[in-house]
């Protein structure tokens, strides 16, 4: 993807392991997060930010995450405990092991995975990091699979096993951006990869109703 300036600071309030704080956040987020949440007069630990009853969610993902932050955060936080963690330039491959320390420390009740477009990009071995992925993330009561929002080979090829996983996985939902992108290009920037702040709107939106379809 286009190079994008991100704050590399770590979550200062999370109890992550170390090597799992080393996400993305936006200046936004990180002042939120540095303070301890209490909400309803119920502490919301870790790096949960949002509704301290809800179901907490995790959304994961690249650069295109990490843009939508804010956005995703605004749509959710009503309803859930929210963490989101962007890592610009990740691959399916680069967050299997990030995402397994996540679940040894949170174990967040529902997912949003929003990788893939890397792998796509760079034509990286990602089939094997993808089924460790879904392994990972399955003991959740709902785990919505963003497709890519490209056209590449790699990209389809994704997007099929995606599609797949969500026909014979009944708490598995799939949130098809491909297909959204198709007939929403001015969501995109130049690039035709990030979306633009319409974009990241939507991308929240559709993460929520994506939620709502869980079983």
């Amino acid at each position: 993807m286009v190079p994008i300036s991100f704050d590399r600071r770590s979550d200062g309030g999370c109890t992550k392991p170390a090597s799992v704080v080393r996400r993305t956040t936006t200046p936004y987020m990180f002042a939120r997060r540095v303070l301890t949440i209490v909400l309803a007069g119920v502490i919301l630990t870790g790096c949960f930010t949002g509704n301290a009853n809800g179901p907490t969610v995790a959304v994961w993902g690249d650069s295109i995450t990490a843009l939508s932050t804010d956005a995703i955060a605004n749509y959710l936080e009503p309803s859930y405990g929210v963490n989101i963690e962007g890592v610009p330039g990740a691959t399916i491959g680069d967050e299997v092991g990030p995402i397994a320390q996540a679940i040894a420390v949170e174990q967040p009740s529902e997912w949003i995975i929003e990788l893939g477009t890397n792998d796509a990009l760079r034509g990286t071995a990602w089939q094997r990091s993808l089924d460790t992925l879904i392994h990972e993330v399955s003991y959740a009561s709902c785990v919505v699979l963003t497709t890519v929002g490209l056209n590449t080979p790699i990209a389809l090829q994704i997007n099929e096993t995606l599609r797949f996983v969500t026909l014979v996985k009944p708490n598995f939902i799939l949130l098809d951006w491909h297909q959204l992108l198709a007939t929403h290009l001015a969501w995109l920037q130049s690039d035709g990869i990030h979306p633009n702040r319409d974009g990241q709107s939507a991308l929240a939106a559709w993460d929520g109703f994506a939620l709502h379809l869980c079983p």
